[in-house]
């Protein structure tokens, strides 16, 4: 029978009249097929692929390997890589976006994803449905968005499922408890590593894998991040917020906000 279902949305414009965004949404749908439909095409597509499986399984070739996309599974191909897909379940269903523009090859690399199919949780359709919005909005306003709901796809794709290693936890677990306790002055490394039962070194070595920085380092950021966004959006005082940040020493606060911006907490607010 080959597709049961097909519904897909393509972007009228050319990659050349998108105004230089640097990524763009070219095209999503949503599939549902039957047991040895396949999709082989031998053209070299000049644009970047992401797939999401829903139920049942297909299999990809990538790099001249097959492998199989469950539900809950990602893949992807790069620009120019062949695109060789077949479904192996009675029924298999997956929901797919592309994008161009010249740094998507890029973007899609630093993530940082596997190149086999990994788990990144149950299919987020309410993202899908927000690209297929996106797609019909050609003004230079709607492809900006279109290309933050991209963003936002692929960043959803490094998902926290419950299929995630024993590492990938534990770091969930700290951003966690970061976020919920990023104001209490006294969360340092050693209170984390004490609150979630693990000695300090595996906590730095197993989020510094994951992170690419240290637990330390992150949760000064999250106090900065959190302190640049009170500092724009609210008419608190300096001291105050340093207080709701985890950061009570006024004058420590004006130096770290000045380290990362260039600026005194004071001049930050006026820009």
């Amino acid at each position: 029978m080959g597709l049961i279902k097909q519904h897909s949305y393509f972007r009228v414009l050319p990659e050349a009249d998108t105004g230089a965004m640097p990524v763009s949404l070219r095209s999503v749908g949503h599939y549902i097929a039957t047991k040895n439909w396949t999709d082989r095409i031998k053209a070299e597509k000049d644009f970047v692929e992401v797939f999401w499986g829903i139920e049942g399984e297909g299999e990809f070739c990538i790099e001249g390997n097959n492998y199989l996309l469950g539900p809950g599974y990602v893949t992807y191909y790069y620009r120019k890589e062949p695109h060789i897909i077949r479904a192996v379940s009675n029924r298999w269903q997956y929901r797919w976006f592309t994008f161009d523009g010249p740094l998507a090859n890029d973007m899609m690399k630093s993530f940082n994803y596997p190149r086999t199919p990994f788990y990144a949780g149950p299919c987020p359709e309410e993202l899908f449905m927000r690209l297929e919005e996106n797609i019909h909005d050609l003004t230079p306003y709607g492809l900006r968005k279109a290309g933050a709901a991209v963003y936002a796809l692929l960043a959803a794709a490094g998902g926290r499922g419950e299929k995630a290693a024993t590492g990938d936890l534990l770091v969930q677990h700290v951003l966690e408890f970061i976020e919920e306790n990023y104001a209490n002055e006294t969360v340092n490394v050693n209170s984390i590593a004490d609150a979630l039962g693990i000695h300090r070194s595996s906590l730095n070595r197993k989020f510094q894998t994951k992170m690419q920085m240290p637990p330390g380092d992150y949760l000064c950021h999250v106090r900065i991040q959190k302190a640049l966004s009170m500092l724009r959006t609210t008419s608190l005082s300096a001291l105050e917020i340093g207080i709701r940040c985890g950061i009570p020493d006024p004058c420590y606060f004006s130096k770290v906000i000045k380290k990362f911006t260039g600026m005194s907490p004071g001049n930050f607010r006026k820009q």
